[in-house]
């Protein structure tokens, strides 16, 4: 291949930059009151788990009246129970695979 024959061309620099240690960097240090940054996320979504998805994944199928059976009619109205599946911050967040949700 033409890249490979390429890559073998480009030399490596003659000598690396030396690192440093995290703690020698002056990085800023936030106060102990501060919020961290996910904590509005972990309020939000308490179960961001492969078993939270779960969870949420069995009862939009498996309930009475599941929200399957409603999706088609009431999928645009977040604020109805299993009208939704909720599963979107799973999917993305990777604790629920689409092949997982396909099967």
């Amino acid at each position: 291949h033409e890249t490979f024959a390429l890559l073998e061309q480009v030399q490596g620099p003659s000598s690396w930059p030396t690192s440093a240690e995290p703690d020698t960097l002056s990085m800023a240090v936030l106060p102990d009151h501060h919020k961290p940054w996910h904590q509005p996320l972990r309020d939000r979504f308490p179960d961001i788990c492969h078993e939270g998805a779960q969870s949420l994944l069995d009862a939009f199928f498996q309930t009475d009246k599941s929200g399957f059976q409603r999706y088609e009619s009431e999928r645009s109205r977040a604020d109805k129970d299993l009208a939704t599946s909720r599963l979107s911050v799973h999917l993305r967040l990777g604790t629920l695979s689409p092949n997982e949700l396909y099967w």
